[in-house]
C-alpha cells in the first residue's frame, strides 16, 4: 500500500510544481500492463488503487527524481500523503492511545502497508527508542526518503505537535546534492548520512505521547480493517504462489528460493507470510502435484511415467511413492479403480 501511495505522492507533488509527468505515467503502464488510461485515471483518484510491484515502484521514484532533478523528492512527496490514503490503517492510526500502540500497529501490520521493508523495534532505553528500517530490493533510497518522511508526518499530525524531532537520523543514502539542507530543514536533528542503515531514533517520552484523536472506538473498526487487509494479502499470495507452482510443476529444480525471486521477495519472508496462513511451499507444492497426478490419471491416457515427469519427480520411484501417500494405493491401482467405476456407473 505504502509504495504504491508514494508513487501516487510523487505524481501529485509534479502536478502541484507544474512538472510534466507523462513519461512516468508511460513507463507505469509499459512496465504493469495496464493501460496508460487505467494509470492516469488511477493517478488522479485520492487512494492508489492500481498495486504495483516493489520494483517498479522503486524505478519509477528514481526515474522521478531525475526527471525533476530534485533528490529530495521522497520528502516532498510526503506532504501530498494525507491519511484517507491508508484507508483503515489511518484510522487506526488516529485513533491509538499512545504513539507507542500506533509503532506497535504499524510493525505488525508492514506487510500490507510496505512489504519490500524489514522495520524493528530497537532496544529501548531510559535514553533513546528506535526505529531500525532495512530492505531486500535494488535501491529504495526516495522511497525510504518518503516512508520516513510520512512517518515523521503522521507523528506530528497525531500528537499535534509541530515540533516533534528525533534525537538523530541515521540514513544510508548520501547528502542532497540538489537541496543541501532540506533533511535538516525537515527533520530538524543531526544526521548522519552514507551509513550502514536507516535508523530513526527518538527521546523515550515521545512514545508515551497520547494523540489527540484517541478513540478506542475508531481504533476498533480500523483494526478489523487491517486484519481484513492481511487476510485478503496472505489469500492472493498463496494464489500467486500456486499459480507458480503450476506453471513450473515439471521442472524438477523449481524451489521456494525460485518462487521467492519471482515475487521479488526473500526466501525467508516468503517462508514467514505463508506461515501465517498455515502454509509452507512444501505443503503448497505437494497438494497441487497431487491435484495434477489424480486429474491425470482420471481424465488422461497419460502413462504413469509422462504423469510422473509432469508433475516434476525426477524418477517413477519417487512419483509412486508420494502417490501411496497421499491415497493409500499406487498410481496404477488407482487408475484401475476409476475405470472399474466407469465401468459400474456405466
Amino acid at each position: 500500500m505504502m509504495m504504491n501511495l508514494a508513487f501516487h505522492s510523487v505524481l501529485k507533488y509534479m502536478r502541484h510544481n507544474d512538472q510534466d509527468s507523462t513519461s512516468l505515467l508511460l513507463t507505469a503502464s509499459e512496465d504493469s500492463g495496464l493501460s496508460l488510461l487505467e494509470i492516469t485515471d488511477w493517478a488522479t483518484q485520492k487512494t492508489p488503487s492500481v498495486i504495483f510491484s516493489s520494483p517498479l515502484i522503486i524505478k519509477l521514484l528514481n526515474q522521478a527524481a531525475q526527471l525533476t532533478g530534485n533528490d529530495c523528492i521522497g520528502i516532498d512527496a510526503s506532504k501530498h500523503t494525507s491519511f484517507s490514503g491508508f484507508e483503515g490503517f489511518g484510522v487506526v492510526l488516529l485513533s491509538c492511545s499512545s504513539i507507542s500502540e500506533a509503532i506497535d500497529l504499524f510493525l505488525k501490520f508492514r506487510p500490507i502497508l510496505a512489504n519490500i521493508l524489514n522495520v524493528r523495534l530497537l532496544d529501548e532505553s531510559n535514553i533513546e527508542f528506535g526505529l531500525k528500517i532495512t530492505h531486500e530490493h535494488g535501491d529504495p533510497t526516495y522511497l525510504i526518503d518518503f516512508i520516513l518522511s510520512v512517518l515523521m508526518r503522521i507523528g506530528r499530525r497525531i500528537t499535534q505537535n509541530i515540533n516533534l524531532a528525533p534525537l538523530h537520523l541515521q540514513l544510508e543514502r548520501p547528502a542532497s546534492i540538489s537541496s543541501p539542507n532540506r533533511f535538516f530543514e525537515f527533520y530538524r536533528c543531526d544526521i548522519n548520512f552514507s551509513g550502514t542503515d536507516n535508523i530513526v531514533k527518538h527521546a523515550p517520552e515521545f512514545i508515551n505521547c497520547a494523540p489527540e484523536l484517541s478513540n478506542p472506538e475508531m481504533s476498533s473498526i480500523g483494526l478489523q480493517w487491517c486484519e481484513q487487509k492481511e487476510r485478503e494479502m496472505l489469500a492472493k499470495l498463496e494464489v500467486k504462489v500456486g499459480h507458480l507452482i503450476e506453471k513450473y510443476i515439471s521442472d524438477t529444480t523449481f524451489s521456494i528460493d525460485c518462487a521467492a525471486k519471482s515475487l521479488n521477495m526473500s526466501k525467508r519472508k516468503l517462508q514467514k507470510e505463508l506461515h501465517k496462513n498455515d502454509l509452507s511451499f512444501s505443503s503448497l507444492q505437494d497438494r497441487i502435484r497431487r491435484e495434477k497426478s489424480v486429474n491425470l490419471l482420471r481424465y488422461s491416457e497419460k502413462s504413469i511415467s509422462e504423469i510422473s515427469d509432469e508433475t516434476g519427480y525426477a524418477n517413477e520411484t519417487g512419483f509412486i511413492r508420494a502417490f501411496k501417500r497421499w491415497e493409500g494405493t499406487t498410481p496404477a491401482s488407482f487408475r484401475r479403480r476409476g475405470e472399474q467405476n466407469h465401468i459400474s456407473n456405466g
